[in-house]
């Protein structure tokens, strides 16, 4: 689900409640230990941030960012 969102933002065609969808169900497999590739964790910290969080969206993508220079 998390590319067909990435595409829906690209092409600027996404809902509030595909953001919504996307973020619970995220959230929910983390709390089930799932484990999350990089670019799934990026649609995730853009969906945070189109949801009117900002703040924690751009933390999430710092985050990630430092994650990947430190394992490259």
């Amino acid at each position: 689900y998390g590319f067909i969102l990435g595409y829906k933002i690209f092409l600027d065609d996404y809902t509030e409640s595909d953001l919504n969808e996307y973020i619970n169900s995220y959230e929910d497999g983390i709390r089930n230990n799932i484990s999350y590739s990089i670019p799934d964790k990026i649609i995730y910290s853009i969906a945070v941030n189109l949801y009117n969080d900002s703040e924690k969206g751009r933390r999430l993508l710092d985050d990630i960012i430092e994650y990947c220079r430190a394992n490259s």
